[in-house]
Order: C-alpha cells, then sequence, then structure tokens
C-alpha cells in the first residue's frame, strides 16, 4: 500500500477521534479503499463497521485480502468442522488448508462467536508468513501485530475490536 493513502486513512481515523463527537474511530475511509480494491465487502447493512465481527466474517475479510476468493470458492470442503453454513465453508477451508485458522476445538470453529483483537493479529501475521510456533505465540499476537506494523494500538481498540478496527489493521 501507498505510504500516501496509509497517511489519509490512518490521518483521518485519528481526525475523527479528535472531534468532540467522535467516541471511536471511523475507517469508512479504509473501507471503501478496501472495497474499492475487492477486498471488503461489507454486509446488507452497508460495512457495519461499528459492531464486532465474528469469526466467519473474519475469515471472509482474510481469504478476500489475500486476493484468494476465487480460489477458495472451488475447494471441496474437508475441513473437520460441522459447525460452517455453506457460504462459510470455502472461507475457512481455504484458510485451514494453508494453516491460516484453526478451530475452537477439533470439531467446531464457531463462526459465530466474536473475532477479537487477539485473533485478528493472528490471522494477519500467519497470512504475512509469521509462524506462532516460531515467531509470536497467541498470548503476544497483539504486541507482535504492534512490533510489525500492523497495529496501531494508539488507534485501533483492541479492547473492543470492532469491523472498523478490521478494516484499518487489514488496510495497513
Amino acid at each position: 500500500m501507498n505510504k500516501w493513502l496509509r497517511a489519509v486513512c490512518v490521518g483521518a481515523a485519528a481526525a475523527a477521534m479528535l472531534t468532540a463527537s467522535a467516541f471511536a474511530a471511523n475507517y469508512t475511509n479504509c473501507a471503501d479503499s478496501l472495497h474499492e480494491m475487492g477486498l471488503f465487502q461489507g454486509t446488507q447493512n452497508g460495512y457495519d463497521l461499528d459492531r464486532t465481527p465474528t469469526r466467519a466474517e473474519a475469515a471472509v475479510m482474510l481469504v478476500r485480502l489475500l486476493g484468494k476468493e476465487a480460489e477458495a470458492k472451488a475447494l471441496t470442503y474437508t475441513a473437520p468442522f460441522t459447525d460452517l453454513k455453506g457460504w462459510e465453508k470455502p472461507y475457512v477451508q481455504y484458510l485451514y488448508s494453508n494453516g491460516l485458522a484453526n478451530g475452537t476445538n477439533r470439531t467446531t470453529f464457531n463462526p459465530t462467536g466474536k473475532c477479537t483483537a487477539q485473533m485478528y493479529a493472528v490471522f494477519l501475521l500467519r497470512a504475512l508468513g509469521y509462524s506462532d510456533t516460531a515467531d509470536f505465540s497467541y498470548a503476544n499476537a497483539i504486541e507482535t501485530a504492534r512490533e510489525q506494523g500492523i497495529y496501531d494500538t494508539g488507534i485501533i481498540n483492541v479492547q473492543n475490536f470492532l469491523r472498523d478496527d478490521a478494516a484499518a489493521a487489514s488496510y495497513t
């Protein structure tokens, strides 16, 4: 991503945080940029940036961010998770097959569960080639994401992680 576009996205979000009426950062401009690149689609309610992403939504965001949606949709579902709906399966299958996502146990992915800042940091770090057995641990994923310039913890709300924050981290 070129530095000017990133500065516009993060700068606008930082400015939004400073306004008296803003209670949280607004990364609509990040979501717009990702949408224009075909990497972020939102929901039937628009981007829905003011709510927590689900684990399934985070999986979709990551597959699109990687530019692998068509490849994912061509896969046959063989992952061991029994709690996925039809639309979720190709995305989770792609991530599972490529070592980018695990389930909450051997047979469940928990697609409707909340995706936390820590979970999304793990997704992004793995996607960038970092290993959670050699380079970072789940427990320090946010710190590693911060150190690698993926999360600006002064802007991204790691305590109340929203789709807004996922868009900003994905954009970065």
